[in-house]
């Protein structure tokens, strides 16, 4: 953060100092009194200040300029001068505080706020910088290159954690298909739902685990909530998937957490069905004791 501080006096000066150093740390701290010959210094400098604070006894045309070319530049402008506004056309970034002490305590305050809205900003202006559109499918193609430092940029410029590419598939969907459990473990832990429904497949997270045949990502998702009888958009469930893949380590897995082998699919058939049809034997075995008489 870079902060330029406008204040009238020395004690005004040594206060906001204090607060900006208390509140945000690594703050770079330009501070200037509001002598027009000391307001003009600091012109051709306004391009890297990520913040403004200005406290001052009235306007004046300098104060009127770096207030406007501030808010114009979307750079928040803290003030407690308060006929400001009326001369400030973006007065969205113009925070005005109905005095000095007032002004200081804001600071503290919306510390979090202050701080999360900088982080959005800068991480937004680093994918633009790299030539990385802000779109659901560039954070889905970060997710399928297991690139964890670019997806967390995506997050911190406002990316919607259960944002869809552009064929319907969640975010949560796409890291289980690369078969990425760091980034599926990431992604729970940043709130995204575990069980949403792919518009290609109809599948769930959990279904495209199985259908990759990943017992550790399967595992985890289950301990996450996800349902283990959903059916998917040609009617199967994720036992029958894993019946079909002749995969008794997800079979068990499945049913020991509450999948059921008599669900029949659009074809009429269940897990325990398609088992013995197919003489799976070991499979077989395994879900007989949950096969219903």
């Amino acid at each position: 953060m870079n902060w330029l501080l406008i204040c009238s006096d020395k004690n005004k000066m040594k206060k906001m100092r204090s607060a900006v150093e208390r509140n945000f740390k690594d703050a770079v701290l330009s501070a200037v009194s509001p002598e027009e010959s000391e307001l003009r210094s600091v012109y051709g400098n306004l391009g890297g200040i990520t913040h403004c604070v200005i406290s001052v006894e009235e306007r004046s045309r300098e104060i009127d300029f770096i207030a406007g070319f501030m808010c114009g530049a979307s750079v928040p402008v803290y003030t407690d001068l308060q006929d400001l506004s009326r001369e400030i056309d973006c007065s969205d970034k113009l925070v005005v505080s109905e005095d000095f002490g007032a002004l200081v305590s804001y600071l503290g305050d919306q510390k979090g706020q202050i701080i999360s809205d900088f982080e959005k900003k800068e991480a937004y202006r680093y994918l633009f910088e790299h030539g990385l559109p802000f779109s659901p499918d560039c954070f889905a193609l970060q997710i399928e290159k297991e690139n964890t430092e670019l997806c967390a940029c995506y997050l911190r410029a406002g990316m919607d954690v259960n944002a869809r590419n552009g064929e319907g598939t969640p975010m949560l969907n796409v890291a289980c298909r690369c078969e990425s459990l760091e980034l599926v473990k990431w992604l729970v832990a940043h709130g995204c739902d575990v069980d949403p429904v792919s518009e290609d497949r109809g599948y769930t997270p959990l279904m495209d685990a199985v259908w990759k045949g990943n017992t550790d990502i399967a595992g985890f998702l289950i301990k996450q909530g996800a349902d283990v009888n959903r059916l998917s958009k040609d009617g199967q469930t994720m036992i029958v998937l894993a019946v079909g893949a002749d995969k008794i380590d997800l079979c068990r897995l499945l049913v020991e957490n509450g999948a059921d082998v008599d669900i029949p699919d659009a074809m009429g058939m269940s897990a325990y069905a398609y088992a013995s049809l197919f003489k799976k034997e070991a499979i077989l075995s395994l879900l007989e004791k949950y096969h219903k008489e």
